[in-house]
């Protein structure tokens, strides 16, 4: 058995520095980068960014990343089954975000969904769950 604990994390680093990509020698607007850290949390956190989607039902609150001075706020939760990940997808297309992006494997799935002046970045595996919250929508 392969411990998937961590791939919620890759798969969130991926998708944050893919989303740092700029166009050859167009450095002149990149932001100031600090080193955003874990806190574990034992209860949902609410901000600016949380207040854009409901709280999982289900799944117990995990840890958060801190990176609003860069524009993105991650919230991560363990013990989400298949079925309640499922749901909780569908519960987030009825309050209007829409797909931009999706892929998925055996062990993993990332979707990008975009609505309601946020996009969401979610990465789903082996009961964990990462969303990444950043204001303003993709198309």
């Amino acid at each position: 058995m392969h411990n998937t604990k961590w791939l919620p994390v890759l798969l969130l680093f991926l998708l944050l520095t893919v989303a740092g990509c700029t166009a050859a020698g167009n450095t002149a607007e990149l932001p100031q980068t600090t080193v955003a850290t874990p806190v574990f949390v034992s209860e949902w956190p609410e901000n600016i960014y949380t207040d854009k989607i409901p709280q999982p039902q289900n799944a117990t609150p995990d840890y958060m990343i801190d990176d609003s001075q860069n524009g993105r706020y991650s919230v991560f939760v363990k013990d989400l089954d298949q079925s309640a990940y499922t749901a909780y997808i569908e519960t987030l297309r009825a309050q209007g975000y829409n797909e931009v992006a999706s892929a998925e494997n055996d062990v993993s799935s990332g979707l990008m969904l975009s609505g309601n002046g946020a996009t969401l970045h979610i990465a789903y595996s082996g009961g964990n769950m990462g969303i990444t919250i950043t204001m303003g929508e993709q198309r």
